[in-house]
């Protein structure tokens, strides 16, 4: 069989992205093509040596992530199943401008060897589109945040080009070089992949606080409104939580009600000299 008439798979890096990706397949009718989503966000927790059931201790001690025994592998397991099955023509989807899109594709890639595939890097596609109350932006997204019309808008799926020697030997190199450093967190700065410490998003927590109390959802979602207006997308909400939680155990924040369930059930304020 050749590589043309194996059947087409879609790799991408986050659940999302993988429904809003199959309801475009849909629309440009392309229904015969799958995808498959690595559910395990790569911009936080160690990278090298890649142990599931590390990351798996790191997401449930240091992200809130409430993980079963054996869910990390049983993610990866699944994935590499198929998304390095040599019976497909393969399609991954990345942004360099987005961390856990571009050290998805790095991971993937390293693991791939000299099989071909195809890649759409979108990194410096300018996506236009409306707001909740109608406000109209333009920026450039992550894989994630492209809704399913943007990707028959913007003629997204002829953008695929064969992955080339020197992509696999720079991604070899990058991903290297963020197993060594093995940060709490991975963001792109100034055009780089970036580690960053446990602690690099507490100061904007402390900072989206108040001296009267506020929703510990509306904190977070200050700061993740934020990175987005950056177009910076480093961190998810689960990590930000468990940061949150952290900075009322130091005392630099107070809590009212439960700081250990729902974000939207619980206060934060910042201590204030009377305290």
């Amino acid at each position: 069989m050749s590589r043309m008439a194996k059947p087409t798979r879609h790799v991408v890096f986050s659940p999302s992205t993988r429904g809003s990706l199959l309801q475009a397949l849909k629309t440009a009718g392309r229904p015969e093509d799958n995808v498959v989503a690595l559910f395990d966000d790569l911009r936080c927790g160690p990278l090298e040596p890649f142990d599931p059931e590390a990351r798996e201790r790191w997401l449930n001690d240091e992200a809130d992530y409430g993980l079963e025994p054996g869910f990390v592998r049983l993610w990866h397991d699944e994935f590499s199943s198929q998304a390095l099955d040599p019976g497909h023509r393969l399609v991954v989807w990345t942004t360099r401008r987005a961390p856990q899109d571009w050290v998805g594709y790095l991971a993937w890639l390293t693991r791939l060897g000299d099989a071909p595939a195809d890649v759409i890097d979108i990194s410096d596609i300018v996506f236009e589109g409306t707001d909740w109350q109608g406000v109209p932006w333009r920026r450039r997204q992550p894989v994630p945040l492209i809704t399913p019309a943007h990707f028959i808008h913007y003629g997204l799926f002829d953008l695929a080009r064969a992955i080339t020697p020197d992509d696999r030997k720079d991604a070899l190199a990058e991903w290297r070089r963020l197993g060594e450093e093995n940060g709490a967190f991975r963001a792109v700065r100034d055009g780089r992949l970036t580690s960053l410490p446990l602690t690099a998003f507490d100061d904007q927590l402390v900072a989206a606080a108040s001296t009267t109390f506020r929703k510990a959802a509306f904190v977070i979602g200050t700061v993740l409104g934020e990175m987005h207006s950056r177009e910076d997308w480093p961190v998810g909400d689960l990590a930000l939580s468990a940061r949150l939680r952290t900075l009322v155990e130091d005392g630099r924040l107070e809590a009212q009600g439960d700081p250990y369930g729902s974000i939207r059930f619980f206060e934060v304020r910042l201590r204030t000299s009377g305290d």
